[in-house]
């Protein structure tokens, strides 16, 4: 029961678009130069009151189909011919927007991604465990890690569904998922360390299309959290992949040093220490001159 009321402590009533949290990592690094705040901070706050007033998602602003889409539309209504496309002017701010990071911020992709991922997360038996150790603490040490979550899914660009008690349901960018999801876990451990009983997490992460259902998409963490869980002595991550066109591939494994390592590729991939091209040539290089054995390992 202890464990239930904590879920629901955190709960989000109005909630970002999609749209929104996969642009999020992206909107902050482009926000955070002197380029937007001299040329187009305020007139993006200017465009975005006014589609919030239309109930439109201001963060379409920056992504060139969504407006092309908008544009057409509008064209359809528009009667009168001398009558201004309004989504016209907003295509020529997000032109002048990408042709300044060209030109200036060449370290940032020009429009932010399409993809965003949604983490679930839950610990493993706490049923079993919360009852036995409920003179230990663990009542305080689950609100305590509700409040570390998050302060970490705000330090990483994320929206929270919910969290509360050993529990969660996460909304986040591409960019700063691995790095969210272990941050999570290392919490985890530190704040039950002291608990009798081998005290872990599990966790589902699926990475989908924004224009992707996103019922579907926490349907499948929930299918991905149960395939952690299944691993020998749980304390897993499984990892799943939505594509637009609807393919689906997942693969699950503990916690441990791969993960640290994958994040860390992230890492010096996203701070152009290493190319972004790097994973495609090692894999290419592993499958052209590795023994089978070897490159399975390797690959793994």
């Amino acid at each position: 029961i202890v464990q239930r009321i904590l879920s629901y402590s955190k709960v989000i009533k109005a909630f970002p678009s999609t749209r929104e949290i996969a642009a999020s990592w992206w909107f902050k690094k482009l926000s955070q130069t002197s380029e937007w705040n001299m040329q187009f901070d305020q007139k993006f706050k200017n465009y975005k009151r006014r589609l919030s007033k239309e109930f439109e998602d201001p963060f379409l602003i920056f992504y060139p189909s969504d407006i092309q889409s908008k544009i057409n539309t509008a064209r359809k209504k528009i009667k009168d011919k001398d009558k201004e496309n309004p989504y016209v002017g907003i295509k020529g701010f997000r032109d002048k927007i990408a042709e300044t990071i060209k030109k200036n911020i060449p370290e940032l992709k020009e429009q932010p991604e399409d993809y965003l991922a949604i983490i679930t997360y839950d610990g493993d038996d706490m049923g079993k465990k919360v009852v036995p150790n409920l003179n230990s603490g663990i009542t305080k040490k689950l609100f305590d890690f509700q409040k570390e979550v998050n302060k970490i899914i705000t330090e990483n660009s994320g929206s929270a569904f919910y969290t509360g008690g050993d529990e969660g349901v996460i909304l986040c960018p591409i960019e700063t998922t691995l790095k969210l999801a272990l941050e999570i876990q290392n919490k985890f451990e530190q704040q039950f360390e002291t608990i009798e009983g081998d005290m872990t997490l599990s966790m589902g992460i699926i990475f989908f299309d924004r224009r992707r259902p996103m019922g579907t998409a926490i349907k499948q963490t929930q299918v991905l959290l149960e395939a952690a869980k299944e691993m020998d002595g749980k304390n897993a991550l499984a990892v799943g992949v939505q594509t637009a066109s609807g393919n689906q591939w997942h693969f699950v494994a503990h916690w441990g040093k791969d993960w640290e390592r994958i994040n860390q590729i992230i890492y010096q991939i996203q701070n152009g220490i290493i190319s972004n091209t790097f994973p495609y040539e090692a894999e290419k290089f592993v499958q052209r001159f590795a023994l089978d054995e070897l490159q399975d390992n390797l690959l793994s």
